[in-house]
């Protein structure tokens, strides 16, 4: 009987344990704001295709607007899905053909910039 009770005692410490690790782990993804987010993608995309300051500062102008029409509350399913095509046709009218091949080869870089 007390090693029943010590069991139990054992299993409730434990999941209290990981019930509180995971809600640190939660704490320490804090959200970005739309231009940290931005910035963070106008930088990658400067290194994989070695953009000036000058098509950097609009591919960031456009991932801000992106980051600032998705923090609206209540958006539509339908108003993501236009929007996600809307980005997707600017990149690829900023881009030439070598470089959209260099995005399209990073699939995981390419969800991030459009979704």
């Amino acid at each position: 009987m007390k090693k029943l009770l010590f069991i139990i005692a054992l299993f409730f410490a434990f999941s209290i344990s990981a019930s509180a690790q995971s809600n640190k782990v939660a704490a320490a993804k804090v959200q970005m704001t739309p231009a940290e987010a931005a910035k963070k993608d106008s930088q990658d995309l400067k290194a994989l295709l070695s953009l000036n300051d000058t098509r950097t500062t609009d591919f960031y102008n456009l991932f801000e607007q992106k980051y600032q029409t998705l923090a609206v509350p209540g958006l539509s399913a339908e108003r993501k899905s236009v929007l996600k095509t809307v980005i997707d046709a600017k990149i690829r009218a900023s881009v030439d053909a070598n470089e959209m091949a260099k995005i399209e080869a990073n699939p995981a870089l390419l969800n991030r910039l459009t979704e």
